[in-house]
């Protein structure tokens, strides 16, 4: 079941960098504020108790789809905490920091997506992380290419195993 569905664009000029995705606006880059809502999900493990002895997973699926210049670098998708520092934004805008990535949930990538290129991944089951609210982050290794364009889409699932 899917808990969380989130994307965006990421734009030639766009450094490296840890980013979180929203609802289908620019991706936001950690720590610098944005005009645009990211996608936030509570994670509580009491609204995901033990079924019949078995127990919740989370898992996160990810698309990447590439205009007709190849991005450069890899996307790797991952699920992040997220604070906000005491000062967390000027007039229009709030600040977001994304912490350390939870273990086991950063298996989804591609590397140096191609032109023209349609991907979709699938990271490894991992875990219910500590309660509070997190984001799915994409993790870029490279500057985005002149004229590249590319959109990124991730789903944060459930199930039990």
């Amino acid at each position: 079941q899917t808990i969380l569905n989130v994307g965006g664009s990421h734009t030639a000029g766009r450094v490296a960098g840890t980013y979180a995705l929203g609802y289908g606006d620019p991706i936001a880059v950690s720590g610098t504020g944005t005009l645009y809502p990211i996608g936030i999900v509570n994670i509580n493990s009491s609204d995901y108790p033990t079924v019949n002895g078995l127990s919740a997973k989370l898992r996160i699926r990810a698309q990447v789809n590439c205009n007709d210049v190849a991005p450069t670098g890899n996307y790797t998708f991952g699920l992040y905490p997220i604070t906000r520092p005491g000062t967390s934004g000027a007039a229009g805008v709030c600040i977001y920091t994304l912490g350390t990535v939870v273990s086991g949930s950063n298996g989804a990538t591609v590397t140096t997506p191609a032109a023209d290129s349609q991907s979709t991944l699938v990271g490894s089951d991992f875990a219910l992380p500590s309660n509070g609210q997190y984001v799915i982050g994409v993790v870029t290794t490279g500057t985005v290419a002149a004229s590249s364009h590319v959109h990124v889409n991730a789903q944060l699932q459930f199930h039990y195993a």
